[in-house]
């Protein structure tokens, strides 16, 4: 009777001991120091090992929207669901740790920085990833050169090209701060170094006015004619006379706009492409000899 008495106390002190145990802080991680913090993305998940407390673990989450936590063996795992910040509570025994979920948004990727088009042509390559569920789209184009449309499900950028001219695009992200660009040239094929007059909205230039006579005024601009003698009574009455006045009074600064008045002779024939009357030309290049003026649908090369 006596031996049974014993070994009960002996069970029941080796039980309380137990009970009693002083056990380790729950330690979330593999490295020196246990993880307070952690940075995912939307529909990612995260694997963190877990010591410490008396090796069986329970969580729970503060904002299940946010993310879901789940125990497997020694392993917590968090799997993002939405764009935000909430928290996890890892409890063993009588042990507890904190951990901070941030949901982030991915960064903002692009597939191209710069692409080449010609007039007429249509682009759905450039493809755009990242920043979050809001993600605004900014179009720097003066000249009307191109027309955009973004498919935010899709991520691909729809381009459609209609004359020379340069434009950007650039995306940004209420989430994610920064921003993405993409640098779009819109370029004819063919030669264009010539003074004149060129139409800019077809694959290829097109040389509306090549003038034979060129005539600089001080403080008045610049006269171009077909004809060298676009006012002789001796020409062939079947002869077209093209006289356009163009009023830049000054050499215009590089990769500036400048505002010029383009009036066409009463005697001769105006060009249905371009509109008499004041335009806002982007200054596209200055040479030693030359600087070219760039409109919607044409381009003006001018001598200096």
């Amino acid at each position: 009777m006596k031996k049974i008495i014993l070994l009960s106390s002996i069970l029941c002190l080796l039980s309380c001991e137990k009970e009693n145990k002083i056990h380790p802080d729950i330690k979330l991680g593999d490295g020196n120091n246990s993880l307070t913090e952690i940075f995912l993305h939307k529909f990612t998940e995260r694997n963190i090992i877990l010591s410490g407390g008396n090796e069986k673990f329970s969580v729970n989450i503060a904002n299940s929207k946010i993310a879901q936590a789940s125990i497997h063996q020694d392993t917590l795992k968090i799997k993002g669901l939405w764009e935000g910040q909430t928290f996890a509570t890892i409890t063993s025994h009588d042990k507890k740790a904190r951990l901070i979920i941030n949901i982030i948004p991915p960064e903002l990727s692009i597939s191209q920085d710069s692409i080449r088009l010609y007039p007429k042509d249509e682009s759905k390559y450039v493809s755009i990833g990242g920043g979050g569920d809001k993600v605004e789209l900014i179009e720097d184009d003066p000249n009307n050169s191109v027309q955009t449309k973004w498919n935010g499900n899709t991520g691909i950028l729809e381009i459609k090209a209609f004359h020379e001219g340069d434009a950007v695009i650039r995306f940004k992200s209420t989430q994610w701060k920064g921003e993405k660009q993409l640098k779009i040239s819109v370029i004819p094929e063919g030669n264009s170094q010539e003074i004149g007059i060129y139409k800019t909205n077809s694959r290829s230039y097109y040389h509306i006015l090549n003038p034979k006579m060129i005539v600089k005024r001080p403080n008045i601009g610049y006269w171009l004619s077909q004809n060298a003698k676009p006012y002789s009574t001796s020409d062939n009455i079947f002869t077209t006379k093209y006289i356009a006045k163009i009023t830049p009074t000054v050499i215009p600064q590089n990769n500036k706009y400048v505002d010029i008045h383009i009036l066409f002779d009463p005697n001769g024939n105006s060009f249905p492409e371009i509109k008499q009357g004041k335009h806002q030309m982007y200054v596209k290049q200055v040479t030693d000899s030359t600087f070219s003026l760039l409109g919607k649908g044409f381009k003006i090369i001018l001598p200096k």
